[in-house]
């Protein structure tokens, strides 16, 4: 069941229905609390976008990723939300997106869903009925020239979640290599989708060990993104610890964008045997956020 309030530091009760950028929970509040990896402040965030409170523009897709730091279950939260409101707007989106990925729901029953709302409709909800009402051919072709920009972070997830449903590799091949315009791309995402900078800096740190050829773009990219993630609370433990140790072994670096405080509170939040932990285990390869899940289930993989 979700919750009605939140408990935030010395026992505060927080009303979801009371967000503003002028009280406790203003999002900068929160983000410094996320750097932290504190569970309240990411659930605190969660709802943020969730119903686009505090200053932030509403994102179920930022929203799944805060209830999955927080260390609740996202596909839960939604389930609930859309037994108990068949218009809510995170439940409806792990709703359809999941009922038609595995063919529990066909295109002609979303559409009636769909159509049946009342207006005005999120974005992305148009988006996915001008989808459905497209040729399955020409599908690709007009979900990558309607996204642009201007569009918002869960117009990107739900274009890339049908695109998924047919190739499970299309985020890889469109987005993830680098190339001509690879950091403007990035970087559309990442101010979209800021937890996508932690998933991108993964990756390209994975390439930047194993190119020769590229290794410094790789790497230059790999910290860039890895400083994004960070300045929105996103950045992963494992990537902490890779720039600490990079640092131990190397020293100063012209692409180190953080500071001494920044690399003081990695140490805190992963202290020595963490990462001694860390590096003497291979990361596993692993695909690059290949949507073939509803958005909760892929997120929470």
């Amino acid at each position: 069941m979700l919750l009605n309030t939140l408990s935030v530091p010395d026992g505060l009760k927080i009303s979801i229905q009371e967000y503003n950028s002028d009280w406790l929970d203003s999002i900068p509040y929160l983000v410094e609390h996320a750097k932290w990896k504190e569970p309240w402040a990411f659930e605190a965030l969660a709802d943020c976008y969730r119903y686009g409170k505090g200053g932030v523009d509403k994102s179920m897709f930022n929203a799944i990723m805060c209830y999955e730091e927080a260390g609740k279950s996202a596909s839960d939260i939604a389930e609930d939300a859309y037994k108990n409101d068949l218009a809510d707007e995170l439940g409806l989106l792990n709703h359809l997106m999941e009922e038609l990925d595995k063919d529990r729901l066909s295109e002609e029953d979303a559409i009636l869903i769909i159509d049946g709302l009342s207006t005005p409709k999120p974005n992305w909800i148009v988006f996915l009925r001008e989808i459905l009402g497209q040729k399955l051919e020409a599908r690709a072709e007009f979900i990558l020239s309607r996204l642009n920009p201007d569009s918002t972070s869960d117009e990107f997830l739900t274009g890339f979640a049908c695109l998924a449903m047919a190739d499970r590799h299309i985020f890889t091949r469109t987005f993830i290599n680098i190339g001509d315009g690879y950091l403007q791309k990035i970087r559309i995402f990442g101010n979209k989708l800021p937890p996508i900078y932690d998933v991108i800096a993964d990756k390209m740190w994975r390439k930047y060990e194993e190119n020769t050829d590229d290794k410094e773009k790789y790497f230059s990219t790999a910290l860039e993104c890895m400083y994004h993630a960070d300045q929105a609370g996103f950045l992963s433990k494992e990537n902490m610890t890779r720039v600490i140790t990079y640092c131990e072994q190397h020293g100063e670096s012209k692409y180190i964008l953080f500071s001494d405080e920044d690399l003081a509170r990695f140490d805190k939040i992963c202290p020595r045997e963490y990462r001694d932990h860390v590096n003497s285990n291979t990361f596993e390869e692993g695909e690059i956020v290949e949507i073939d899940e509803c958005p909760v289930e892929l997120i929470e993989e």
